[in-house]
């Protein structure tokens, strides 16, 4: 809960993580859960989420006065929720570099990781274009 009984130390700790100013962070935050209503959105509950105070902070012109407080906030914003999406890439890696292609270049091995975590874009892409493409360009390989 961003308005909780532990905001200050909770924000001190949060504020530690994002590498910005404990003081200045709790200091601006007590200000800005003074006028915790001026945040609080009509059509959202009691309690305001981070989205929303941000929303407000920016037509409020207050992430500029407010400036660690906001960034803060942004950095809560931006962090992502889990680690699936590089655990998904590692996991591709492994796929793609087999013992059998160990002696691969690392180009090759990060195109074909690209190809392979991206195959839904790749599916969308009519393979007959691509082939009639490279088929009339002159071959780059040495003999």
């Amino acid at each position: 809960m961003l308005f909780g009984d532990n905001f200050e130390s909770a924000v001190r700790e949060l504020s530690s993580v994002a590498q910005l100013d404990a003081d200045l962070c709790a200091a601006e935050g007590r200000i800005v859960m003074l006028h915790k209503d001026t945040y609080t959105l009509p059509e959202a509950a009691t309690k305001p989420s981070l989205q929303s105070i941000a929303s407000k902070m920016v037509s409020l012109k207050h992430s500029a006065v407010y400036k660690n407080f906001y960034a803060l906030i942004v950095f809560l914003l931006t962090l992502p929720v889990t680690s699936a999406t590089c655990e998904r890439a590692h996991s591709k890696v492994d796929l793609v570099k087999s013992a059998v292609r160990a002696s691969m270049g690392s180009d090759r091995l990060e195109d074909l990781v690209i190809i392979s975590s991206e195959k839904s874009v790749l599916d969308s892409i009519k393979m007959s274009a691509v082939v009639s493409k490279f088929a009339v360009k002159n071959r780059g390989l040495p003999l």
